[in-house]
């Protein structure tokens, strides 16, 4: 999926924006460095991976998103890169709870 999904927030009036372009070389050149580390594939979920860059992530767009009660500060000009996390784990430790 490339270009930005735009998905309404119930909780305010503000859209969340996600930037996802598969074909942004700031992305790729993130991927690559992953990949110069050698670590099992396994342990990464690329469908998580966003760019901010100026290309994926418009400067006109918010510098500041809420999703549910928290506020999340837009990383400009960084990637992220997804990691994939153990169901069983996430359940037994219950991470995503606090």
């Amino acid at each position: 999926m490339n270009g930005v999904q735009r998905s309404n927030n119930y909780d305010s009036n503000r859209s969340a924006l996600v930037a996802v372009d598969n074909n942004c070389a700031y992305l790729s050149l993130a991927r690559e460095f992953i990949s110069s580390l050698h670590r099992p594939s396994a342990i990464f979920d690329t469908q998580f991976d966003w760019c901010y860059c100026i290309a994926c992530y418009k400067t006109e767009w918010d510098d500041v998103l809420q999703a549910g009660e928290a506020f999340y500060v837009i990383p400009r000009d960084w990637v992220r890169l997804g990691i994939h996390i153990d169901h069983v784990v996430e359940q037994i430790h219950g991470i995503w709870d606090s």
